[in-house]
């Protein structure tokens, strides 16, 4: 007689044991994937609230104004000492119509920051025509961790930006 229980039983195990190896692939698929997302953005969280304290829009002490006489916005920007690596800024210009002008500039570049980029303590003056007065200025920073580049959801400064005192400023 054939014993029919053994192969039931060996069944039940079978069975409970490929249900086990599928949920740890499942559940090992899963940690490869997510965690690194969740990481990558915790990394770039966690940059671009280091570049919000590292990055500020001078405007009682420097030159962040709007000129009536030639159409043109000044804006100071300054980079405090935090370490961080600053890859470019995108300024963005916002005119009294809430139109934005935006303006990417690597702050490698030579001739706009010097020879290191946008250095700790270092201070930039931007200036552009626009054709209405502006009225809002935000930058929002690319930054470099590793070799992977991260750019800020928000504008991690921003300044209202008043009327020149002079006329050729």
């Amino acid at each position: 007689m054939i014993n029919r229980k053994n192969k039931k039983g060996v069944s039940a195990i079978v069975a409970t044991s490929l249900i086990i190896l599928i949920t740890v692939a499942a559940i090992s698929i899963v940690w490869t994937v997510v965690l690194p997302m969740i990481r990558n953005s915790l990394q770039s969280s966690q940059a671009c609230m280091e570049a919000a304290s590292a990055i500020t829009i001078r405007t009682s002490t420097g030159k962040t104004c709007w000129s009536d006489g030639n159409r043109k916005v000044y804006v100071q920007i300054e980079r405090s000492s935090a370490n961080i690596d600053i890859t470019s800024l995108n300024l963005k210009a916002i005119d009294a119509n809430g139109n934005a002008q935006n303006e990417n500039i690597e702050t490698t570049n030579v001739t706009a920051f010097g020879v290191g980029g946008l250095g700790p303590g270092d201070v930039y003056t931007y200036n552009q025509t626009a054709v209405l007065k502006i009225v809002t200025f935000e930058i929002i920073p690319v930054i470099t961790i590793g070799t992977q580049e991260y750019s800020c959801n928000d504008a991690v400064a921003s300044a209202e930006v008043g009327i020149c005192p002079s006329l050729g400023a």
